[in-house]
C-alpha cells in the first residue's frame, strides 16, 4: 500500500471517529428512546431529569422524502436546551413500512402527540410542533385544528395550510433564500395569518425568517431559533430571535 492511500486511509478513519464523536457528544445527558406504536416508529428525547420535573414538549415531522434521522438537528438543539422532543416516521417513509393513505399525515402525528405526552419528563400543558416541507402542512393544521394544545408552531419550508389570525398560536415560518416557491407560500401565510406581530401574550405572534444561501434542504442544520421558557396555557409565551 503507497503512502497515498494509507493517508487517504487515516483521514477516512479519522472522520469516521469524529463524526461517532460528534454523535455520542450529542447524546450526552440526554434520556433518549426508540420504540413503536400503531406501525409508526417513534424516537423520544429529553433532558435527563431530577425529582419528577417535566419540561415542554415539541413534535418535529420531517418533509416528503425525508425522515426522522434528518431532523435531528432540531432534536438536539432543542433537549439539550431544555425541552422533550418525539419524532417519527411518516407512512411509506424509512423505516415505517406502512402505505401513505390520505389521512396519513394527521394520524401518524397523532400516534407522536399521545405517545409524547404519556412520557413522564412531559409537561402536556406546554407543547410546541415544528415541521420541515410536507411535515410544515402537517403541523400547522395539526395546531390549527386543535389550538389550544400547541403554544408554538415552527413551519419550515411551509407547505399548505389555512391559519388565521387566532390560529395556530405564535406561528414562526422559515424559507431558504434559494427556494422561492416557498418564499412566496410562507408570505402568503403570514399575510393570511395576521402579518408580522409579536403579540406573544394572546398566541397571535407571527413572523418569516428567510435563512441566507439556503435551499429546500440544506437549510434544516441551520437552526437559528431559540426559544424561552413556555408557560402554562393561556399564558403561554415564546420568543423568536436570530442569532
Amino acid at each position: 500500500m503507497n503512502r497515498k492511500r494509507i493517508l487517504t486511509l487515516t483521514i477516512a478513519l479519522v472522520l469516521i471517529a469524529a463524526s461517532w464523536w460528534n454523535v455520542m457528544a450529542a447524546q450526552t445527558s440526554l434520556t433518549i428512546r426508540h420504540f413503536q406504536r400503531a406501525g409508526v416508529p417513534l424516537l423520544y428525547m429529553a433532558p435527563q431529569l431530577q425529582n419528577s420535573q417535566k419540561v415542554p414538549g415539541v413534535l418535529i415531522a420531517h418533509g416528503y422524502a425525508g425522515s426522522k434521522q434528518l431532523m435531528l438537528g432540531y432534536a438536539y438543539t432543542f433537549a439539550h436546551a431544555g425541552y422533550a422532543v418525539m419524532l417519527w416516521d411518516f407512512d411509506s417513509h424509512a423505516a415505517n413500512t406502512q402505505p401513505l393513505q390520505q389521512d396519513s399525515l394527521s394520524s401518524n402525528l397523532n400516534v407522536a402527540y399521545t405517545a409524547l405526552i404519556e412520557q413522564p419528563e412531559v409537561d402536556k400543558l406546554r407543547l410546541a410542533t415544528l415541521g420541515h416541507s410536507m411535515g410544515s402542512g402537517a403541523v400547522m393544521s395539526a395546531a390549527i385544528e386543535n389550538v389550544n394544545k400547541f403554544a408554538a408552531t415552527i413551519a419550515v419550508s411551509p407547505t399548505g395550510a389555512r391559519p388565521t389570525t387566532n390560529a395556530p398560536r405564535n406561528l414562526q415560518l422559515q424559507a431558504g433564500s434559494w427556494e422561492g416557491r416557498f418564499i412566496a407560500n410562507a408570505q402568503r401565510l403570514l399575510q393570511t395569518a395576521g402579518g408580522e406581530n409579536r403579540n406573544f401574550a394572546d398566541g397571535k405572534a407571527r413572523n418569516l425568517i428567510i435563512i441566507p444561501n439556503a435551499e429546500h434542504i440544506t437549510h434544516i442544520p441551520h437552526f437559528n431559533l431559540k426559544y424561552k421558557r413556555l408557560q402554562p396555557r393561556k399564558k403561554q409565551k415564546f420568543r423568536m430571535t436570530k442569532k
